[in-house]
Parts: structure tokens; C-alpha cells; sequence
């Protein structure tokens, strides 16, 4: 499944959500390859191949397919079917009492204890979100400076702090750089002055002050220290 081309328009519409624009964008992205691969890909041999292989989706994504109802339960049983499938044959290949570990024994670590039964390759939605969230990236470092793009930038909750990490790690001019730096700053300075003030009113002599826009200043500022929060399970 191919990634679509990101726009700075694109980076403009994910300012308007909450949240950090380029972890916004990538999750989105993310769950729509999701959506897309338990709909149209799941009975496709190569896609069976790699996820046989991968041992399925890793911990978080197959949590996101099934509590966000991006996937369905077929589509996870057959899923776990191949799975299983072939970790009963790999089982054949082991057998500690005979020191028969077969295949296997290239899978040993230096202190000569097996590392048995882990997945041949990557979860294939890590893979995918790896890509996307690179293209992201390259695109807001290549657009960032486009008048547009700023003032959308400035009236959102900024990007996080890992995700401006990778973006200034990649190759733009300096003025690309600097921008981001600036963009981040003037977000952080902002935050700073909400945090104060929530810590202010939750000392009891001026509790009965009342909260304003500071009230989930401390949520945010995870967000831009962290990342967005992952999406809550459905119930």
C-alpha cells in the first residue's frame, strides 16, 4: 500500500485539530493504512505473508485496530490463525532436551540463551507510520516557511518536542531551522506562563480564583513534551 503525497496544506488542516500537527497526521495516516489493510488486504497472500512473518501487528497497533474499530474480528482471526499456524510448526524445530533448536540456533544471543520464538520481521504498521511520519516531516521543514503555513502553525498547539527533535535532524536551510525553533518557542513560552498560573491556583490561598484557559495546560504540555495521547479504547 503506497503513501499519499503530503501537502502543506495538508500540515494546515491537522493545525486546526488539537494536538501536536505532525503527530495528528501520522496517526491519522496510520489508521487508515489500519482500516485499509483488515478491508481490502487481509486475504491478499503477499500482506498474509509479511503479518505470518511479523507475527501480526505489534501491541499497540493491534489494540488501535480493535479498540478503535479500524479493524474487525475476521479479519484479527485470521490474523492470529496464520500466526499460530506457524508458530506450532516452528515449535517442531525445538527441542531443548535434544539440543535440537534447528533453525533457530543463528537466533542465539552471546550468553548462549535462545531467542526463540520472536518475530522474523517488523509489525508492518510500525514500518508504515515510520515512512509516514518521515514524509510529514520533510514536507513541513520543506513549506514551513510559507506565510500560510506560519500563521496556522501559530494558531495551534504547535508540534512536539520529539517530532521537532526529527525535523531539525533533517536537511532544510537554516532560515527552515530557525523558524521552527522560533515557531516552538513562542508555543512554549505561552505554555510556560498557562502552567504558572495553574500551579498558582492550586496553592489553597488562591484556589477560589477560579480556572481559565490554564485549566489543561498541564495536558498540553505532555502533549508537546510527549506526543499527542493515544485515542482511549471504545467501550
Amino acid at each position: 500500500m503506497s503513501i499519499k503525497n503530503i501537502t502543506y496544506l495538508d500540515l494546515i488542516e491537522a493545525c486546526q485539530k488539537t494536538g501536536c500537527l505532525a503527530c495528528t497526521l501520522t496517526q491519522e495516516m496510520v489508521e487508515s493504512y489500519i482500516r485499509m489493510l483488515f478491508h481490502e488486504h487481509i486475504n491478499d497472500p503477499p500482506s498474509r505473508d509479511k503479518l505470518r512473518h511479523s507475527q501480526g501487528l505489534c501491541y499497540q497497533h493491534i489494540w488501535t485496530a480493535i479498540d478503535g474499530q479500524l479493524g474487525n474480528a475476521l479479519g484479527a482471526a485470521i490474523i492470529s490463525n496464520d500466526v499460530i499456524g506457524k508458530l506450532l510448526q516452528d515449535l517442531n524445530e525445538i527441542n531443548f532436551e535434544n539440543n535440537r533448536l534447528s533453525k533457530f540456533r543463528k537466533l542465539l544471543n552471546p550468553g548462549n540463551n535462545p531467542s526463540l520464538l520472536t518475530p522474523e520481521k517488523d509489525c508492518p504498521v510500525c514500518l508504515h507510520q515510520k515512512l509516514v511520519e518521515e514524509r510529514v516531516l520533510k514536507t513541513l521543514v520543506a513549506t514551513v516557511q510559507k506565510q500560510e503555513l506560519i500563521s496556522a502553525i501559530k494558531d495551534s498547539d504547535g508540534i512536539c518536542l520529539p517530532h521537532l527533535r526529527q525535523s531539525l535532524g533533517m536537511n532544510a536551510s537554516a532560515q527552515s531551522h530557525q523558524l521552527l525553533l522560533d515557531l516552538a518557542r513562542d508555543r512554549w513560552e505561552k505554555l510556560a506562563e498557562e502552567l504558572s498560573e495553574f500551579i498558582r491556583k492550586n496553592d489553597y490561598r488562591f484556589s477560589k480564583e477560579g480556572f481559565g484557559s490554564e485549566r489543561d495546560s498541564w495536558l498540553r504540555a505532555t502533549g508537546i513534551l510527549k506526543g499527542n495521547r493515544p485515542k482511549r479504547a471504545q467501550t
